[in-house]
This record gives structure tokens, C-alpha cells and sequence, in this order.
């Protein structure tokens, strides 16, 4: 999701050079922003300087820098390089959070400074439009553009028993990772938690319930799925997968996958995972390991 609105302050100007530059915000949350600046430089090098001025009653963390000294005093984030990369585009990420700000519209500024044939130019990034509170959590709500669609087949239904860690053809499957979880869902839970996974020794199942190219929080399950319970994360070649539960046994997980379905909350999904001492297998392979019966 994408909230810019030039109509509402500056708008974007080119710079000498052809230099452009260009503001997504993404919210995550009621009250956090992932901003990105992607500065379309083409050839030019040497020094470097993306300024933004953030509303007041806001910080600015730093989440991808792409080579440049990150600083944020006040209102004002800046990005400085001292000789900029090769490459013809730069990209910086920072998270933007609402610390004492009330509920509403703001908006972000920002332009990039450098040098062409030893004088200074700039490129006017402009003026983007976001929204903490409730907007933002109906944004969130009704996006799905980075949310990967992983289908509805639990890989343990088409079962082929095979001493190798990939998964049927007919399957989609998750990448490896070498993290556990902790603690089974809590279906009754009133507050939601994300949580990394931590190592765990033997077999465990879990239920992932989606996946995408960016990371949400509670708010998000809250708003979008109406779902309160525990997850973890897991993140591998630019994936991060949202996982629940950690169960000894395939039917309880199995169990927690139709309990999802029957919950109501359009997961893209969900499907019942597999862990031994914390790497990620098949689950014909787990079943095979802990001598259990599948459930369709």
C-alpha cells in the first residue's frame, strides 16, 4: 500500500541531469510508516545528500541506508553520501513512528542535493501524504500487494514419501530455515504478539498462515484478519513467512489449519509446516521421523 499525494504540498521537481527522485510510505501499523526514497541518479557520483522533513511528534529509524551516513535530529532525517555507489539508482529505507502525535493526516518533504560538473543541484523529491489511527489500519486492511498467495493445499495431503527436503511438485514450498518457534497458538488470546522463533530440538509443527515481501505487525492480522493469536517470523531471500504454533504431533497442527478455515480469517493458506531441531523439512519427512499418520 502506497499513500503519496503530491496535490497537498510540493510537488516533485527534476533535476539538472535528469535526476529524479521518488516517496512510498507503507503503513504497518497504527502508528508506524516504512518510508522508501529510490533516487534515480543515472551516472553521477561524488558527493551525495537526501534530506527529509519528517512532522514533528515523529522519529525516523534507520532500516536500509545503501551506503550513506544515516543521522535524525528533530524533524530532519538525512541520508549523506561522500561518494555515491555506481549504480544508477539509490534506494534508503527508514521507519517512520508516531510517538506523540494524535490520530490523522501528515505529510513527509524531502530533496536530494549533489553535484554536476562541481555545482550543486537538487532534486525535489515533494510532499507524501500518510495517516495514522484508524485510516491507516482501513489502508492496511485492503491491501494485499505484497502478500504473497500461497494457496489452500496442506503439503501433507499429497503424500510421497521421499528421504529429500523438498516438497511434491504440487505443492508451493517455503524456503528453508534454520529457527524454530515457541509455544503453541493460544485460540482464546486477546492481544497479539509477534515473536522471532527461537532453536528447538526434535519435531515440531506449525501452521503458516502467510508470507510477504515486507513485514507486518499485529495490527495488520488485526485489521486485515481478525486474528489475535501468537506468530512468528521467518525470513529467507527477501520472503518473510508468518508462522504458528509449535506442536508435537501433525494432527494438532492439522487441527489448528481447519480451525483457521473455519475461523474465518482468509489466511492465503494456511498450511501445516515441519521442523527437526529447528530446520525446516517436509512433513512427509516428519511424519516418517516421529512414525505418525496424516488427517486429511
Amino acid at each position: 500500500m502506497v499513500i503519496v499525494d503530491n496535490a497537498h504540498g510540493t510537488a516533485p521537481i527534476q533535476g539538472q541531469g535528469g535526476v529524479m527522485a521518488n516517496r512510498t510510505i507503507t503503513p504497518v501499523s497504527d502508528k508506524e510508516m516504512i518510508v522508501e526514497v529510490v533516487v534515480k541518479k543515472g551516472s553521477i557520483r561524488g558527493f551525495g545528500k537526501l534530506q527529509e522533513t519528517i512532522p514533528p511528534g515523529f522519529i525516523a529509524l534507520e532500516k536500509n541506508s545503501d551506503e550513506a551516513i544515516f543521522t535524525a535530529q528533530e524533524s530532519i532525517v538525512k541520508f549523506v553520501w561522500l561518494n555515491l555507489p555506481a549504480r544508477e539508482e539509490v534506494k534508503v529505507v527508514y521507519k517512520l513512528k508516531a510517538t506523540t502525535q494524535p490520530d490523522g493526516e501528515y505529510l513527509v518533504d524531502g530533496e536530494f542535493g549533489y553535484l554536476l560538473n562541481d555545482e550543486t543541484q537538487k532534486a525535489v523529491v515533494g510532499s507524501s501524504r500518510f495517516f495514522i489511527g484508524p485510516k491507516a489500519l482501513e489502508l492496511m486492511a485492503a491491501d494485499q500487494s505484497n502478500v504473497e498467495n500461497l494457496g489452500g493445499q496442506d503439503p501433507a495431503l499429497t503424500l510421497n514419501i521421499q528421504p529429500t527436503k523438498e516438497e511434491p511438485a504440487s505443492t508451493v514450498t517455503p524456503p528453508v530455515r534454520k529457527e524454530g518457534s515457541s509455544g503453541p497458538v493460544e485460540k482464546t488470546r486477546t492481544t497479539a504478539r509477534a515473536s522471532v522463533p527461537s532453536p528447538e530440538k526434535g519435531v515440531v509443527y506449525k501452521v503458516q498462515i502467510t508470507a510477504a515481501h515486507r513485514e507486518v505487525g499485529k495490527a495488520y492480522f488485526v485489521a486485515r484478519h481478525k486474528y489475535n493469536g501468537d506468530f512468528q517470523l521467518e525470513r529467507h531471500q527477501g520472503w518473510i513467512k508468518y508462522v504458528t504454533g509449535g506442536y508435537t504431533t501433525y494432527k494438532e497442527a492439522r487441527d489448528q489449519r481447519v480451525a483457521y478455515l473455519q475461523g474465518g480469517h482468509d489466511f492465503p493458506g494456511p498450511f501445516v509446516t515441519a521442523y527437526n531441531n529447528g530446520e525446516r523439512i517436509t512433513v512427509q519427512e516428519a511424519l516418517m521421523i516421529t512414525k505418525q499418520q496424516w488427517f486429511q
